[in-house]
């Protein structure tokens, strides 16, 4: 694949012809998405993207992505895709590890 095209992104969704990536703004709106509630969208802001597709008010990066493939994956399915639209603003990005979410907004940058 050369550098000018543009690289699949990974995302685990529901079968859509476009699909959308937003890194949410707080651990309350990434528990409404993990949880198994009906129609997650209704219980957090968003704003349709250039392409229709959903995308999380508040969000450090937003992405929408042209779905090329559909993998089966035991439990799970992949889809690849293509980028089609992005945006990211200067906000810290919510982390989560050792079971708890995480603001890295204050952290050092690593030494390499």
């Amino acid at each position: 694949m050369s550098s000018a095209a543009p690289r699949p992104i990974p995302r685990c969704t529901g079968g859509a012809t476009w699909a959308s990536a937003s890194w949410p703004p707080t651990s309350w709106t990434s528990k409404v998405f993990a949880s198994k509630g009906e129609d997650k969208f209704a219980q957090v802001s968003w704003t349709p993207g250039d392409f229709g597709a959903p995308l999380i008010d508040g969000s450090c990066a937003q992405l929408e992505v042209e779905i090329g493939e559909r993998l089966e994956a035991g439990s799970h399915t992949v889809f690849t895709g293509r980028v089609v639209s992005a945006r990211c603003d200067d906000l810290a990005p919510l982390v989560y590890s050792g079971g708890g979410f995480f603001d890295i907004s204050h952290t050092a940058p690593l030494p390499w």
